[in-house]
């Protein structure tokens, strides 16, 4: 393979530069501790020294360069092995102890300091995200630490499934970048959330995935390597240097970067779990697995103290769950909690289980044709081999636990491992001979987790759970490197070197001496003066007496140990020294040190206790990203200070300061492995006495200094990948400032954020999303919410990051159900979607849903009480039949000029009377003129009204105080208000004693019917004066009866005898969907039209009624006979007015013709 092909992939490597980031991360601490410089650590010490001095001028200002706080040095001087090992052995072993780091922004840099490093002497330790656990990333005596975090530059070339990536990238963002792109790594490590690929590719390369696609040298396409004397190179499967990289540590050169085969994304997982009886039943079903050449992506094993306790932790997370979900009233987070906490029980009874995941439908298909992967979930038998095939839940739980190892350290609080490569032959009587050993003589249960890999291997993890604070478990200690050299004994080897399995170093060369010898003469070659990495593995350099005595007289004892007591295993029955010291240690061990042993803590000490070192909470804080990582405000300097606080460690106010910079998302405690509540801690820690004391600041003060802090990051574009900010500005937040209020009548809504997946960024608040005060935002805070502010925009909803976050979780679960191998796997996950719900969500006000219904909908009623407290009344499409015409009302068009509008008649824009100002009555068919050219049309009577909204007869019985409001409001708007005639008998003297009325106002338009004449003459409540104020009125509405004519006559004669002019008359129309079909008005209907312009009614009123569907045919019904009249040349003898279904102002000028 020509090394051509890369020369692009690692120039992109070569041109990218982490200088903007670095530039705002210092910028923004100078902006926060502006006021506060006193409080800063002096960095006279660093300027003064010689290699800071000449190191600053060669390096750009993309790298950074800095000497460590007392708080600091507890991160860099561990790794997450390290970091457990008792501080006095740490110091009679080692010399911890950091110059400076070097934190290269560039590659260019990388290089510049290795030269430096070559031509001055300088030792320095690679660092990445310090996550492995021998000791390989510790910083001895008094090394540079060269941090390569932050060159997390990556790109992917979809054309060739390649991902390249600089040695910062850690394995949870290529999950993620590589999902949205359509892609997956082949293998990976089992840490969530941090973790280096390059880190990885030097050390152990072997985890999720290693059983069907290997090591993760199968997928290296290419190294871009830094070699000791500064000069780069790129190394391919054909170079020779090119094997030597892996497992290497780092001893021969700094990997800057490499290329690695991706595979597609499938969208399909099936997972299978199966329990058996004890770990022979496991290594003869491998053994099948094998036989059938199956090609699962992973083949994970978990023995029965490993499940227990696993179940232990998992019902105790969803007990928790179910807690909080019943306190909240959830009925879906309840769901959730019970569907776990039955998941959880179903662990219970379980024994040794093996785990394998399918990633092709080719693959899952051939494992069917095997009766263990198609067989019922229950007891089975597979010739003579007994197994129990999981549920699918129980699969897919056991699956998910692949990331994570470390879960449970929380019931140590010390998680105590030994890590080493054994035969697949030889699993059965390891796992025997290390549960006859050191569980029954201890009581403390050995829990083993395994992977399965190529070659007949198994990667085993052994694990013992203990207090090591405590004096007596320190002891525990020495069993790890006793299961150590147990897995040697059988065949075994470590899965990795560094400092802590110095000792078993020549039983790795023993293994495979050709790489180990190759490895030492390369270092021979390339790093003469042993500058990288020294003391560890091959690099002898710098070790102190201890630790050599430490790698070379330890191993002795072991092997006696193990030799003997392996021994006398075998001889069962036989007494021998080896069966002595096995029955010794079993009455001696458990009363001595008995397992069960607690160290007292205070509650922060006991909080963070179970943390793991695993770096996952530093990956996804947010002012890790804007202040700088692993600087003055991170969870893991956070947790650090607090720590000291509890020990009573005197720390300084620039660490107090840093304490308070956190925004409480929440984000570390989501992904801590061990479950730790960081965020509740560290509101702990900020009402302890002595952080108050050394803080020195008053609450007010505190607040001006959170405010601060807030404000910075709503400026930073760091906080935008947080934030998933859309503007242009390069900050996270828009702070526009808008704030806009208007009566309501009622909350439309009820607003609701999720507290268990806020991140309190407020980008649904005030200065974001929200513009009219109902999400008020505050630091450090979830938003402080308003219903009745709340003008159900939405904009909350589209604004949150959370939102936009599970919105590609759906997506991801709906490419999986669509692609599910079986109908069980496409139910699981459906069920898994329903609890993918937003953050930031609106629920309808119980008000709107009672009065909602299909037609009048939520959203109508809003509109109509927005327009009411607003008085502005929107209008879309005017009718026209164009891509601005509107739905229903505002969909219609008619033949001639009907609507009166601003937009529609130009000569009344700006006049407020004439622009909606209708006119009712009868028109003339064309214009008249006299020889003088003068217009001679005898005027019609008519009723001229300002607005196009008339109110119609309401059902509702309110004692006449409904229409007396109606009357008001007609009044007002010069309009009118159709009342039927018995209500204004009976409620007459009610409207003019409480409208304080001398006259009833002329607005009202009495509904009369065939009993109208009877009603006058006989309502006991008729009486002159009512009967002045009726014959006043403007217009009369007449319903179809038997003898119109004569009410009708009535009626303009009463009126004509009081007043000398006559009321226009309006046929009132009932319209169902019944009553047109097609456009063509059935023959009733076309008889009551007929009717009323034989009667010359003025104006017709159309009222639709809801058809079937509930929806109203008004808007059809006003068209048809609109067109009826037309087409008959009669259509200026009448107006149109419609009702039924006008649900918005903005209809109203439709219906008035």
């Amino acid at each position: 393979m020509s090394t051509i092909p890369f020369e692009k992939e690692f120039r992109f490597l070569m041109n990218a530069s982490a200088e903007k980031r670095v530039k705002s991360q210092q910028n923004a601490v100078e902006l926060l501790f502006e006021n506060y410089r006193d409080a800063l650590q002096s960095t006279a010490a660093l300027k003064q020294d010689a290699a800071y001095q000449t190191l600053r001028k060669r390096l750009s200002d993309a790298t950074v360069i800095f000497s460590l706080t007392d708080l600091q040095k507890q991160i860099y001087h561990n790794d997450t092995g390290t970091s457990m090992i008792p501080q006095a052995l740490k110091r009679n072993l080692l010399n911890i102890k950091c110059r400076f780091v070097v934190r290269p922004g560039k590659l260019e840099d990388v290089q510049k300091f290795i030269e430096f490093a070559r031509s001055e002497k300088v030792k320095f330790t690679i660092r990445g995200a310090g996550t492995w656990p021998f000791g390989g990333a510790v910083p001895l005596n008094n090394e540079v630490v060269l941090d390569l975090s932050y060159l997390d530059f990556h790109a992917i070339d979809p054309e060739k499934a390649r991902l390249t990536v600089g040695p910062g990238v850690i394995f949870a963002d290529m999950r993620r970048y590589l999902r949205d792109n359509g892609f997956a790594l082949r293998q990976q490590i089992t840490n969530p959330n941090s973790g280096t690929i390059c880190g990885w590719v030097v050390t152990g390369g072997l985890g999720i995935g290693a059983y069907k696609y290997g090591h993760v040298r199968n997928s290296v396409e290419a190294i871009f390597m830094l070699k000791p004397d500064g000069q780069w190179a790129t190394l391919t499967p054909e170079d020779p240097l090119f094997e030597q990289v892996f497992d290497s540590e780092g001893q021969i050169g700094v990997v800057v970067g490499v290329s690695l085969k991706v595979k597609p994304q499938t969208y399909k997982s099936k997972p299978y779990a199966f329990s058996f009886t004890n770990p022979n039943h496991v290594r003869d079903f491998l053994k099948l697995v094998r036989e059938w050449e199956l090609q699962p992506t992973s083949i994970l094993y978990f023995d029965q103290n490993y499940i227990k306790t696993t179940h232990e932790i998992a019902k105790k997370k969803a007990q928790k769950s179910l807690e909080k979900a019943v306190a909240k009233d959830d009925d879906l987070k309840i769901s959730k909690a019970r569907r776990s906490l039955d998941v959880a029980d179903q662990l219970r009874d379980l024994q040794h289980v093996v785990v394998m995941e399918f990633d092709q439908q080719e693959d899952y298909e051939k494992a069917l044709k095997f009766y263990p992967f198609n067989s019922r979930s229950e007891q089975s038998r597979y010739h003579e081999l007994p197994f129990w095939r999981l549920g699918v839940s129980v699969a897919h739980k056991f699956w998910e636990h692949r990331f994570a190892p470390v879960e449970m350290k929380q019931r140590g609080p010390s998680m105590l491992v030994s890590e080493a490569i054994i035969p697949e032959e030889k699993l059965p009587e390891y796992m025997n001979f290390i549960q006859s050993a050191v569980t029954n003589w201890t009581g403390n249960p050995v829990k083993n987790e395994a992977h399965v890999l190529q070659n007949n291997e198994i990667m085993i993890q052994s694990i013992l759970l203990a207090d090591t604070e405590t004096s007596r478990h320190k002891v525990y200690f020495g069993l790890v490197p006793f299961m150590m050299q147990t897995a040697i004994a059988f065949g075994g080897r470590p899965y990795g070197t560094g400092i802590w399995n110095l000792p078993f170093l020549k039983s790795l060369r023993n293994s495979n001496p050709e790489k180990v010898d190759r490895l030492q003469e390369l270092k021979r070659e390339m790093d003469p003066d042993r500058l990288i990495n020294q003391a560890k593995y091959v690099n002898h350099s710098g070790r102190k007496m201890a630790l050599k005595a430490f790698k070379n007289l330890s191993p002795l004892p072991m092997q006696w140990a193990v030799g003997t007591l392996k021994r006398g295993w075998e001889r069962n029955g036989k007494l021998s020294p080896g069966k002595l010291l096995w029955r010794a240690n079993k009455v001696i061990f458990p009363t001595v040190v008995p397992p069960q042993l607690q160290a007292s803590r205070n509650d922060i000490l006991t909080v963070n206790s179970a943390c793991a070192e695993c770096d996952s909470c530093e990956k996804v804080c947010p002012t890790s990203d804007v202040f700088g990582m692993w600087g003055v405000g991170t969870p893991i300097t956070r947790r650090k200070t607090a720590n000291r606080i509890a020990q009573g460690v005197e720390i300084d106010q620039a660490e107090a300061l840093g304490f308070l910079v956190c925004t409480r998302c929440d984000n570390c405690t989501r992904v801590c492995p061990t479950d730790i509540e960081l965020t509740d801690m560290f509101d702990l820690v900020e009402e302890n006495p002595l952080f108050k004391k050394v803080l020195g600041l008053t609450d007010a003060g505190k607040t001006e200094f959170v405010d601060r802090f807030w404000d910075i990051m709503k400026e930073s574009p760091l906080y935008v990948e947080h934030t998933k900010a859309v503007q242009k500005e390069e900050r996270s937040h828009l702070q526009h400032g808008l704030n806009i209020k208007y009566p309501r009548g009622y909350a439309y809504s009820k607003l609701y954020i999720d507290e268990d997946t806020c991140i309190s960024c407020g980008m649904c608040a005030h200065e974001n999303a929200c513009i009219y005060g109902a999400r008020q935002g505050n630091p450090r805070e979830i938003p402080e919410l308003i219903d009745e502010n709340c003008a159900l925009c939405n904009a909350c909803i589209n604004f949150c990051p959370q939102n936009k976050a599970i919105q590609v979780e759906r997506n991801f679960v709906d490419d999986l159900i669509e692609n599910a191998v079986d109908k069980d796997e496409k139910q699981h996950w459906e069920k898994e979607k329903r609890f993918l719900t937003d953050t930031t969500t609106i629920q309808r006000s119980p008000e709107l849903s009672e009065m909602a219904d299909i037609y009048l909908t939520a959203e109508n009623l809003i509109e109509i009480d927005k327009e009411a407290s607003t008085g502005q009344i929107p209008v879309s499409g005017m009718g026209q039949g164009d891509r601005h015409m509107g739905i229903g009302f505002d969909a219609e068009r008619f033949s001639h000029f009907h609507i009166v509008g601003p937009a529609q008649n130009r000569l009344h824009e700006g006049d407020p009377d004439e622009e909606l100002s209708v006119q009712l009555g009868q028109r003339h068919r064309y214009c008249k003129f006299d020889a003088s050219e003068n217009l001679d049309n005898p005027p019609f009577p008519k009723i001229k009204l300002k607005t196009p909204m008339l109110y119609n007869h309401i059902r509702l019985q309110s004692n006449g105080r409904v229409e007396l409001a109606l009357i008001k409001v007609a009044e007002k708007q010069n309009s009118l208000v159709t009342i039927k005639l018995n209500r204004i008998l009976e409620y007459y003297d009610f409207w003019i004693k409480e409208g304080k009325y001398e006259r009833l106002p002329e607005v009202v338009v009495p509904r009369v019917d065939l009993e109208m004449i009877d009603h006058i003459r006989v309502n006991p409540h008729v009486r002159r004066r009512m009967l002045i104020d009726l014959w006043s009125m403007p217009m009369f509405e007449i319903t179809p009866h038997k003898e119109m004519e004569r009410t009708i006559d009535f009626i303009r004669e009463s009126a004509k005898s009081l007043h000398g002019s006559r009321p226009l008359i309006c046929g009132y129309l009932e319209v169902s969907e019944y009553d047109i079909v097609a456009g063509e008005i059935l023959p009733e209907l076309k008889a009551q039209i007929e009717e009323f312009m034989f009667l010359e009614v003025d104006v017709l009123h159309i009222h639709g009624l809801r058809n079937k569907d509930q929806y109203f045919v008004t808007s059809g019904a006003v068209r048809d006979i609109h067109h009826y009249l037309l087409n008959t040349g009669r259509r200026h003898q009448v107006s149109i007015i419609a009702s039924g279904g006008i649900r918005l102002a903005s209809d109203s000028q439709k219906t008035i013709q």
